[in-house]
This record gives structure tokens, sequence and C-alpha cells, in this order.
């Protein structure tokens, strides 16, 4: 079965999206949590919580100039993902590739994204999902 058939997305509340991050992100309430807009990957049958991405105005306004060599007050469109998490305990082959490219359709639906930024802290991971949803 395909995982369009076993998943879908839809957008939730910060107060939602918390309560995974709280539990499975590795920097649970540390690192200044900003929520801008937010989806969750559900299960069909059950309706439970999978996973979180969290999609944010850009944070420090430098980098895009740094980035795109534009200035500061041109940053209409320009977002970065403030958080990715997944439910370690409902893993499932391409789930979170599926989860974050979908939920990048969803937020060009309901917002003017130009360009999305992401980081990848690799004191904890080294951003492979990235990569494999061909962010540079």
């Amino acid at each position: 079965m395909a995982l369009k058939d076993k998943y879908f997305i839809e957008k939730i509340s910060r107060y939602t999206a918390k309560r995974l991050l709280d539990e499975y992100h590795y920097l649970h309430e540390e690192g200044n949590f900003r929520s801008g807009i937010n989806f969750g990957l559900f299960e069909n049958k059950s309706r439970l919580l999978i996973g979180v991405c969290v999609f944010n105005t850009v944070s420090v306004k430098e980098i895009v100039k740094g980035c795109f060599a534009i200035q500061s007050y041109k940053l209409d469109g320009f977002m970065e993902l403030g958080r990715l998490c997944m439910n370690p305990h409902k893993h499932e082959k391409n789930l979170t590739s599926f989860f974050l490219s979908g939920s990048i359709k969803l937020l060009r639906k309901i917002d003017n994204v130009v360009a999305l930024l992401t980081y990848a802290d690799s004191d904890h991971h080294t951003g492979y999902i990235y990569q494999a949803c061909n962010f540079k």
C-alpha cells in the first residue's frame, strides 16, 4: 500500500506540534521553538500524530542576504524549516521524505514561498532527509 493511502498531512496548531516535539525532538524545550505554519503527519486509521513540520519566517535576515544576495527588506516569501520531527516508533521507508515534501506542497498552497532554508545540526544528524528532498 502506498504511503499516501496510509497517511495524511494537515495543518496543525502550535500546541499539537509542541506535544510531539517535546516528546521526540532532540531540542525538547530548548532552542527557542518558534511556531509559524505547522503541519502534522497522521495515520489514516488511528489518526495518530506521527510527525511534525514547523515552518517560520527567516530568523536571521543576514542569512538570506548571504545565501541569495538579496537585501534584508526583500524577505517576503523566504522561510525556514524550524523543526522536523518524527515519532521514532513509527518508522517506515521514505516516510519522512514523503512528509517533508507533502508539507512543502501544502505550504506553497497557503503562502508565497520563494525559498526555503533549513539547517542540519551536525551534533545530532547529517541532513540525509534534506538531501533526499533535494535541498542544497
